[in-house]
């Protein structure tokens, strides 16, 4: 990006600056009408817990108003045996009285021109316009399950694992386990989020008033497998292979009777392995497809598209994601 942003017309496109904070309220009043105050809001953002937000603004460059944003986190991806920067497109918004001036390319083309690889799960039908025109690959539909009426005995212990759970801070004491887990487990995913111990960490021990736990899973004294949750019931990450089942529903068993007693009467999951969802179905939970029930939750269908000029990346419908995955727990009640 320019140092000092595109200034082809009145409206220049640039990171996003302290000074702009007032603006930056004023622009969200704007696009979130019913969320009031809008300041506090803003704090609890993922991408505000960045020294420096990953954000880039489009402004008048007389009066410094903010026409609109765009806000990106950043990660590592994991593809192919290759290791490439790229970026979560998080919020992305262009008032309406400025739409169809070609903002929306531009506040798009500012970040995808710096990584590698971008991607979005979840977005509107004006951003889907604005990807689909600078080209990135059709979008793939992810699915979350829902577990409506979740009881303790329905989520009996396993046989042939050990399980621990863990506070998710600064001090977690089984780092070393999961970054051997990583490195055994990534490359059975055609496509993944960097998921190191200090990764985990730096996402999941800095978000405000949230308190993630941490559910490992072992067999025969190794680490298979880790699963992070919180309240109000929402399953957040996980990893282990993509097809041990066993390791799965042994950190789901644990997962449920942890978030019951913490108060949840409905359980969320984003599991995008075919043997991961099996055990979802097996243990209660729902999702789309589930005959009448299911069509309640088409509304949780996201959408995960990208742009790429790498040979190596794989299509949307390859990557493994979680709710903890570009932000989406945020969206959630109680968060």
């Amino acid at each position: 990006m320019p140092a000092h942003g595109d200034i082809t017309d009145e409206f220049v496109v640039r990171p996003y600056a302290g000074g702009d904070r007032a603006r930056l309220i004023e622009l969200l009043q704007q696009v979130w009408p019913n969320r009031r105050p809008v300041g506090p809001h803003v704090d609890r953002r993922w991408w505000w817990q960045y020294p420096e937000p990953p954000l880039v603004v489009i402004a008048d460059r007389r009066s410094g108003q903010l026409a609109g944003l765009c806000a990106y986190i950043p990660f590592t991806l994991f593809s192919r045996g290759r290791a490439q920067p790229a970026a979560w497109f998080v919020d992305f918004y262009v008032l309406q009285e400025h739409q169809g001036r070609g903002f929306g390319r531009r506040l798009t083309r500012a970040v995808q021109d710096r990584f590698s690889v971008t991607a979005s799960l979840s977005q509107t039908a004006m951003a889907w316009r604005v990807f689909q025109k600078l080209g990135w690959r059709d979008r793939a539909a992810v699915q979350t399950s829902m577990h409506p009426w979740p009881k303790s005995w329905m989520f009996r212990r396993r046989s042939g694992f050990e399980v621990s759970r863990h506070p998710m801070d600064a001090k977690l004491t089984v780092k070393s386990e999961l970054d051997a887990l990583w490195a055994a487990v990534a490359p059975a995913y055609p496509g993944i989020a960097s998921r190191t111990s200090d990764d985990l960490v730096r996402r999941y021990s800095t978000r405000g008033g949230r308190a993630y736990d941490l559910i490992c899973a072992r067999r025969a004294g190794q680490c298979a497998g880790y699963m992070m949750v919180r309240s109000p019931g929402l399953i957040v990450d996980v990893l282990a292979q993509p097809d041990d089942a066993g390791a799965f529903a042994a950190m789901l068993s644990e997962a449920g009777r942890h978030l019951i007693d913490l108060g949840a009467t409905r359980l969320y999951c984003l599991a995008t392995p075919q043997a991961w969802r099996g055990v979802l179905a097996r243990h209660g939970f729902l999702s789309a497809g589930t005959p009448l029930l299911g069509a309640r939750l088409k509304s949780q269908t996201k959408w995960l598209t990208l742009f790429t000029t790498e040979s190596s990346v794989p299509d949307p419908g390859d990557w493994f994601v979680t709710l903890g995955d570009c932000d989406l727990d945020f969206g959630w009640a109680g968060s």
